[in-house]
């Protein structure tokens, strides 16, 4: 179980080499980016393969309840097809959510749906077994300048060996300034369609995720 924080640090090629720290979403009583043209992804696989559907159930409550205004954005929930369980739950906690059942399940391969669906000028990817902070979109998003392409957030998990094992792994990946990058997780990130419709993650790589950007 992830919590994803609020400060997140922008990725891409020429971007200002500072902190991004203190932003919002908010600009002069508007939106910086507008509900209407964001899409956010949910990739749905925890909740029957972990049999953990109260922590797919708080990761949407922690949608729910952001800052930005996720009901005006195009919401996509990608869940395994395979799999014969009754979704319409999803909508009731998460109002609006668009259910996409995906054969053949897997980590990436549900990533890459939703940048094939998404209709949004930004995408952001979320996971089912993270519990978001409050202020994450509006952040998230409000750090997009127009020379960055992708913002990608820490991430923070629960105390545990598991956690000691993924916070080596995250430190190997996250870098401390705005600026080029190698890599970035897929459940803590935003997009440009400009960019998420020319990138494809491997979908060769297993159920659980772990790879690259082709």
């Amino acid at each position: 179980f992830k919590g994803a924080e609020m400060n997140p640090v922008t990725t891409a090629a020429g971007a200002a080499s500072t902190q991004v720290d203190d932003i919002t979403g908010r600009q002069s009583g508007a939106w910086r980016v507008a509900p209407r043209r964001v899409t956010l992804a949910v990739e749905g696989w925890n909740a029957t393969n972990l049999q953990r559907r109260d922590v797919f159930r708080r990761a949407l409550m922690s949608l729910r309840d952001q800052t930005y205004p996720v009901s005006g954005c195009e919401i996509l929930v990608i869940v395994d097809a395979n799999v014969p369980e009754d979704f319409q739950w999803i909508g009731d906690v998460l109002p609006g959510a668009k259910i996409l059942h995906l054969d053949g399940f897997t980590y990436y391969r549900c990533k890459n749906l939703a940048m094939r669906q998404a209709n949004g000028d930004y995408l952001v990817l979320a996971d089912s077994d993270v519990e978001y902070e409050p202020q994450w979109l509006e952040h998230l998003l409000g750090a997009f300048a127009p020379d960055v392409d992708i913002v990608a957030g820490r991430t923070r998990y629960e105390p545990g060996l598991f956690s000691e094992t993924m916070i080596i792994c995250d430190g190997g990946m996250f870098r401390e300034k705005s600026g080029p990058t190698h890599g970035f997780f897929a459940h803590n990130v935003a997009m440009r369609a400009r960019t998420y419709h020319h990138i494809r993650f491997d979908e060769t790589l297993g159920k659980s995720g772990g790879g690259a950007v082709e």
